[in-house]
């Protein structure tokens, strides 16, 4: 079913370095199909990863998961990968709205979770 899905990360933990995790500006990129949209850089505060903004994705055909990623936005990090997941798309559809964590993977071990927002809203 087409539409828009709005991603809201809300905060992360991660599993390895959690002492590190202040030396990061964590993002996350969110991509349904050939369509993405990427969150503002999350400044961490004594070990914390909170977001304050939202992403807007179309939902063009009937893809039945969106990815996303978190990734360092910061100089040192550039750009690299902190662990990605996946979001279940037939769920959001069936419930409208979800607030979840999301286990993030890195090289096939969970590298830590991300609680998402995720919301569907058909088109006008």
């Amino acid at each position: 079913m087409p539409g828009t899905i709005i991603f809201k990360p809300i905060e992360a933990k991660f599993n390895d370095n959690p002492a590190n995790i202040d030396k990061v500006d964590p993002f996350c990129k969110f991509k349904i199909g050939f369509h993405s949209g990427s969150s503002i850089a999350a400044r961490p505060i004594e070990g914390n990863v909170k977001w304050s903004d939202y992403v807007t994705v179309p939902r063009k055909h009937d893809e039945t998961y969106a990815t996303f990623k978190v990734k360092d936005s910061g100089i040192l990090g550039l750009g690299k990968t902190l662990g990605e997941g996946k979001v279940d798309l037939e769920l959001v559809l069936a419930n409208k709205k979800i607030v979840q964590w999301f286990d993030i993977y890195d090289k096939d071990e969970v590298s830590g979770q991300v609680l998402l927002e995720v919301e569907y809203w058909p088109p006008m």
